[in-house]
Protein backbone atom coordinates (compact mmCIF):
# COMPACT_ATOMS: atom_id res chain seq x y z
CA UNK A 1 0.00 0.00 0.00
CA UNK A 2 1.19 3.32 -0.68
CA UNK A 3 1.70 6.06 2.17
CA UNK A 4 1.64 9.45 0.95
CA UNK A 5 4.07 10.88 3.26
CA UNK A 6 7.31 12.80 2.11
CA UNK A 7 10.18 11.38 2.56
CA UNK A 8 12.50 12.16 5.41
CA UNK A 9 15.94 13.83 4.75
CA UNK A 10 19.08 11.99 5.75
CA UNK A 11 20.88 14.84 5.98
CA UNK A 12 18.92 16.05 9.08
CA UNK A 13 19.28 13.15 10.85
CA UNK A 14 23.09 13.58 10.64
CA UNK A 15 23.33 17.42 12.18
CA UNK A 16 21.12 15.74 15.02
CA UNK A 17 24.02 13.83 16.05
CA UNK A 18 26.75 14.94 14.75
CA UNK A 19 27.11 17.01 18.19
CA UNK A 20 27.52 13.98 19.67
CA UNK A 21 29.91 12.54 17.42
CA UNK A 22 32.37 15.56 17.92
CA UNK A 23 32.00 15.45 21.68
CA UNK A 24 33.05 11.43 21.55
CA UNK A 25 36.01 12.09 19.20
CA UNK A 26 37.26 15.38 21.56
CA UNK A 27 37.26 13.48 24.90
CA UNK A 28 38.93 10.38 22.99
CA UNK A 29 41.57 12.91 22.25
CA UNK A 30 42.80 14.61 25.56
CA UNK A 31 44.89 13.59 27.91
CA UNK A 32 43.93 11.41 30.10
CA UNK A 33 44.57 11.88 34.16
CA UNK A 34 45.48 9.92 37.01
CA UNK A 35 42.20 9.52 39.08
CA UNK A 36 44.28 10.89 42.41
CA UNK A 37 43.85 14.43 41.19
CA UNK A 38 47.82 14.38 41.09
CA UNK A 39 48.59 17.19 38.41
CA UNK A 40 52.12 14.93 38.02
CA UNK A 41 50.71 11.99 37.47
CA UNK A 42 49.27 13.30 34.13
CA UNK A 43 49.66 10.74 31.24
CA UNK A 44 49.51 11.31 27.51
CA UNK A 45 48.31 7.57 27.40
CA UNK A 46 45.30 6.78 28.30
CA UNK A 47 44.96 3.34 30.96
CA UNK A 48 43.61 0.15 29.57
CA UNK A 49 40.92 0.33 30.94
CA UNK A 50 39.79 4.39 29.59
CA UNK A 51 40.64 2.51 25.73
CA UNK A 52 37.99 0.53 26.56
CA UNK A 53 35.74 2.55 27.83
CA UNK A 54 36.43 4.82 25.07
CA UNK A 55 35.80 2.34 22.61
CA UNK A 56 32.56 0.90 23.76
CA UNK A 57 31.12 4.53 23.81
CA UNK A 58 31.98 5.02 20.27
CA UNK A 59 30.81 1.68 19.47
CA UNK A 60 27.08 2.37 21.19
CA UNK A 61 27.21 5.44 19.17
CA UNK A 62 27.56 3.84 16.02
CA UNK A 63 25.32 1.10 16.70
CA UNK A 64 22.41 3.57 17.75
CA UNK A 65 23.26 5.99 14.55
CA UNK A 66 23.11 2.93 12.24
CA UNK A 67 19.82 1.92 13.82
CA UNK A 68 18.41 5.59 13.29
CA UNK A 69 20.06 5.08 9.60
CA UNK A 70 17.68 1.79 8.90
CA UNK A 71 14.93 3.14 10.59
CA UNK A 72 15.03 6.14 8.12
CA UNK A 73 15.29 4.25 5.48
CA UNK A 74 12.52 2.45 5.75
CA UNK A 75 10.20 4.77 6.44
CA UNK A 76 11.57 6.48 3.55
CA UNK A 77 10.67 3.73 1.80
CA UNK A 78 7.08 3.34 3.01
CA UNK A 79 6.86 6.98 1.60
CA UNK A 80 8.34 6.56 -1.61
CA UNK A 81 8.88 8.38 -4.54
CA UNK A 82 6.99 6.37 -7.26
CA UNK A 83 3.66 7.77 -8.30
CA UNK A 84 0.39 6.15 -8.71
CA UNK A 85 -0.04 4.84 -12.38
CA UNK A 86 -1.75 7.59 -14.65
CA UNK A 87 -4.83 6.37 -14.94
CA UNK A 88 -8.65 8.33 -14.89
CA UNK A 89 -11.17 6.59 -16.58
CA UNK A 90 -13.72 8.80 -18.64
CA UNK A 91 -15.61 6.21 -20.92
CA UNK A 92 -19.29 6.54 -20.83
CA UNK A 93 -21.07 5.39 -17.54
CA UNK A 94 -22.16 1.13 -18.37
CA UNK A 95 -24.01 -0.96 -16.15
CA UNK A 96 -21.51 -3.49 -13.79
CA UNK A 97 -22.22 -7.26 -14.77
CA UNK A 98 -24.95 -9.05 -13.25
CA UNK A 99 -23.75 -12.17 -10.65
CA UNK A 100 -22.49 -14.99 -12.05
CA UNK A 101 -22.18 -13.08 -15.83
CA UNK A 102 -18.15 -12.93 -15.99
CA UNK A 103 -18.05 -11.01 -19.21
CA UNK A 104 -14.71 -9.84 -21.25
CA UNK A 105 -13.98 -6.16 -21.21
CA UNK A 106 -11.52 -3.77 -23.06
CA UNK A 107 -9.90 -1.20 -21.30
CA UNK A 108 -12.95 1.88 -22.44
CA UNK A 109 -15.63 -1.11 -21.10
CA UNK A 110 -13.33 -1.40 -18.06
CA UNK A 111 -13.41 2.73 -17.71
CA UNK A 112 -16.92 2.64 -18.63
CA UNK A 113 -18.31 0.52 -15.71
CA UNK A 114 -15.95 2.57 -13.10
CA UNK A 115 -17.16 6.31 -14.42
CA UNK A 116 -20.74 4.18 -13.75
CA UNK A 117 -20.13 3.79 -10.05
CA UNK A 118 -19.19 7.67 -9.55
CA UNK A 119 -20.30 9.11 -6.13
CA UNK A 120 -19.19 5.74 -4.88
CA UNK A 121 -15.86 4.11 -4.10
CA UNK A 122 -14.53 1.06 -5.86
CA UNK A 123 -12.49 -1.29 -5.12
CA UNK A 124 -10.46 -3.02 -8.32
CA UNK A 125 -8.96 -6.30 -8.23
CA UNK A 126 -6.74 -7.92 -10.29
CA UNK A 127 -6.63 -11.56 -10.24
CA UNK A 128 -5.82 -14.97 -11.13
CA UNK A 129 -7.47 -18.76 -10.40
CA UNK A 130 -3.82 -20.11 -10.23
CA UNK A 131 -2.37 -17.23 -7.92
CA UNK A 132 -2.84 -18.86 -4.35
CA UNK A 133 -2.78 -15.23 -3.00
CA UNK A 134 -5.51 -14.26 -5.25
CA UNK A 135 -7.44 -16.98 -3.76
CA UNK A 136 -6.64 -16.53 -0.22
CA UNK A 137 -7.91 -13.04 -0.22
CA UNK A 138 -11.11 -13.61 -2.56
CA UNK A 139 -13.57 -14.62 0.38
CA UNK A 140 -12.28 -11.00 2.20
CA UNK A 141 -13.38 -9.24 -0.90
CA UNK A 142 -16.63 -11.31 -1.05
CA UNK A 143 -17.42 -10.06 2.93
CA UNK A 144 -16.25 -6.53 2.13
CA UNK A 145 -18.88 -6.40 -0.57
CA UNK A 146 -21.69 -7.22 1.69
CA UNK A 147 -20.78 -5.17 4.54
CA UNK A 148 -20.30 -2.05 2.15
CA UNK A 149 -23.42 -2.83 -0.23
CA UNK A 150 -24.61 0.51 -1.59
CA UNK A 151 -21.61 2.38 -0.11
CA UNK A 152 -18.89 0.60 -2.31
CA UNK A 153 -18.29 -1.64 -4.92
CA UNK A 154 -15.98 -4.62 -5.45
CA UNK A 155 -15.01 -5.32 -8.65
CA UNK A 156 -12.70 -8.28 -9.65
CA UNK A 157 -10.98 -8.18 -13.02
CA UNK A 158 -9.42 -11.53 -14.26
CA UNK A 159 -6.48 -11.38 -15.76
CA UNK A 160 -3.95 -13.94 -17.95
CA UNK A 161 -5.79 -16.64 -17.03
CA UNK A 162 -8.43 -19.19 -18.50
CA UNK A 163 -11.75 -17.96 -18.91
CA UNK A 164 -13.32 -21.04 -17.82
CA UNK A 165 -10.76 -21.59 -14.96
CA UNK A 166 -11.87 -18.09 -13.59
CA UNK A 167 -15.25 -18.55 -13.78
CA UNK A 168 -15.39 -22.07 -12.51
CA UNK A 169 -13.33 -20.75 -9.49
CA UNK A 170 -15.67 -17.83 -8.99
CA UNK A 171 -18.99 -20.27 -9.22
CA UNK A 172 -16.47 -23.04 -6.59
CA UNK A 173 -16.23 -19.57 -4.14
CA UNK A 174 -19.50 -18.32 -4.53
CA UNK A 175 -18.52 -14.76 -5.45
CA UNK A 176 -20.99 -12.67 -6.00
CA UNK A 177 -19.27 -9.23 -6.78
CA UNK A 178 -19.00 -8.06 -10.38
CA UNK A 179 -15.97 -9.74 -12.44
CA UNK A 180 -15.02 -9.18 -15.78
CA UNK A 181 -12.10 -10.84 -17.78
CA UNK A 182 -9.26 -8.44 -19.30
CA UNK A 183 -8.94 -10.84 -22.81
CA UNK A 184 -6.82 -7.96 -24.40
CA UNK A 185 -4.38 -7.20 -21.53
CA UNK A 186 -5.27 -3.64 -21.94
CA UNK A 187 -6.68 -3.12 -18.35
CA UNK A 188 -3.34 -4.26 -16.51
CA UNK A 189 -1.55 -2.27 -19.20
CA UNK A 190 -3.03 0.58 -18.10
CA UNK A 191 -3.29 0.00 -14.03
CA UNK A 192 0.76 -0.72 -15.09
CA UNK A 193 -0.06 -3.94 -12.64
CA UNK A 194 3.56 -6.27 -12.27
CA UNK A 195 2.43 -8.39 -9.42
CA UNK A 196 -0.46 -10.95 -8.79
CA UNK A 197 -2.89 -10.14 -6.99
CA UNK A 198 -3.17 -6.25 -6.94
CA UNK A 199 -5.67 -4.32 -5.53
CA UNK A 200 -6.66 -0.58 -6.49
CA UNK A 201 -8.72 1.87 -4.84
CA UNK A 202 -10.77 4.45 -6.59
CA UNK A 203 -12.12 7.18 -4.94
CA UNK A 204 -16.22 9.09 -5.01
CA UNK A 205 -14.82 11.49 -7.74
CA UNK A 206 -13.31 8.71 -9.88
CA UNK A 207 -9.44 9.51 -9.00
CA UNK A 208 -7.45 6.42 -8.00
CA UNK A 209 -6.20 6.98 -4.46
CA UNK A 210 -4.16 3.44 -3.23
CA UNK A 211 -3.01 0.63 -4.47
CA UNK A 212 -1.88 -2.49 -2.81
CA UNK A 213 0.46 -4.62 -4.42
CA UNK A 214 0.60 -8.54 -3.30
CA UNK A 215 -2.23 -10.14 -0.97
CA UNK A 216 -4.24 -7.60 1.00
CA UNK A 217 -5.88 -8.56 4.86
CA UNK A 218 -8.90 -8.14 5.77
CA UNK A 219 -7.92 -5.20 8.03
CA UNK A 220 -6.20 -3.20 5.50
CA UNK A 221 -9.16 -3.72 2.89
CA UNK A 222 -11.84 -2.43 5.42
CA UNK A 223 -9.48 0.37 6.60
CA UNK A 224 -9.08 1.46 2.62
CA UNK A 225 -13.01 1.63 2.12
CA UNK A 226 -13.69 3.29 5.36
CA UNK A 227 -10.94 5.96 4.05
CA UNK A 228 -12.18 6.41 0.90
CA UNK A 229 -15.89 6.97 2.49
CA UNK A 230 -15.15 9.76 4.67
Amino acid sequence: MRLNRPPISLGDTESLFRPAILRVVEEDEQPTQNRSGDAGSQSADPTIQERIRGVGAKSILLYVLGAVVVVVLAVTSLGGSDELPSFSPSAAPLVLPQPGDVPFADLETFEGLLTGQQGRPVVVNLWASWCPPCRAEMPLLERASRDFEGRATILGVVANDDPNSARAFLDELSITYPNVIDGTGQIQVALEMSVFPTTYVFGRDGNLTAVVKGGVSEQQLVALLEDALR
